[in-house]
């Protein structure tokens, strides 16, 4: 039986090629600043328009596409496509929205930001719903891969964070427990948005098209791949947007003390 870890020789390449590219693109625009978050605004959007166009090509090339098959009531490829909504789409935003030009006020960008990872909190658990009744209906084994153990973990950590962004910065009023859990909230929020990123990584080689003895110049594997680079290059432009924009004044940005005064 194929493990997730056979396809490493095949993930690992594209990140790398992702890395070199965007290196030369880090040193030219930098991190952080008003720059990135002009070039963002544009580069970031057109990459997960072109990643979602790829994905419907690998959907139309399945047997079931979003047709019941089997056992199954409904479609597994609804699974992936609620979690590249949630993730690619609506978490994409939710982190740009801070970081982005214009001159939207601060309260207006916090509450566009909750919208969205509250979208992506709807998307996650409807897909996560999806492909346990998927399986269930298939009489397929739960939790039998490292995809779906490591979507389990991830899962959680989201549940985590929205929770815990929830009450800190719409229910609490204390303001020193805010900038505690200010920093956990953003360092948090980027491991569970890789982590995301990574899973749904790893559902692309699983299910559309790339198998150990395929062809090495196939379609639906070229498109595959092609899709995993703009994943990853979507994931590392949205990271180089976190850094503060501002010089840090005593540990605390400017741009913190505007959170923590909303």
């Amino acid at each position: 039986m194929e493990s997730d870890w056979d396809y490493a020789g095949i993930i690992l390449p594209c990140m790398i090629l992702t890395g070199v590219l965007t290196l030369f693109e880090l040193y030219f625009i930098g991190v952080g600043g008003s720059l990135r978050q002009k070039y963002n605004a544009v580069v970031v959007r057109l990459l997960y328009v072109a990643y979602f166009i790829l994905f419907g090509f690998l959907v139309s090339w399945t047997q079931q596409r979003f047709s019941t098959l089997g056992d199954a009531t409904i479609s597994f490829n609804y699974h992936p496509l609620l979690m590249s909504i949630a993730w690619v789409f609506c978490s994409t935003e939710a982190a740009l929205s801070f970081r982005s030009p214009g001159n939207a006020k601060r309260q207006k960008r916090k509450l566009y930001h909750a919208t969205m990872n509250f979208i992506s909190f709807g998307f996650s658990i409807s897909g996560i719903v999806i492909v346990f009744l998927n399986h269930q209906q298939k009489k397929s084994n739960h939790l039998s891969t490292q995809h779906s153990w490591i979507g389990l973990a991830t899962a959680v950590c989201m549940t985590v964070q929205f929770l815990l962004g929830y009450f800190a910065f719409y229910v609490s009023n204390h303001q020193q427990w805010k900038l505690y859990v200010l920093e956990f909230h953003k360092f948090v929020g980027a491991m569970t948005y890789i982590s995301a990123l990574f899973t749904i990584s790893l559902g692309l080689f699983n299910n559309y098209g790339i198998k150990s003895d395929s062809n090495t110049y196939s379609m639906d594997r070229c498109v595959n791949k092609t899709a995993t680079v703009i994943l990853w290059s979507i994931g590392i432009r949205v990271l180089a947007g976190f850094f503060p924009s501002e010089v840090r004044v005593r540990g605390i940005s400017s741009e913190t003390s505007g959170l923590l005064s909303q």
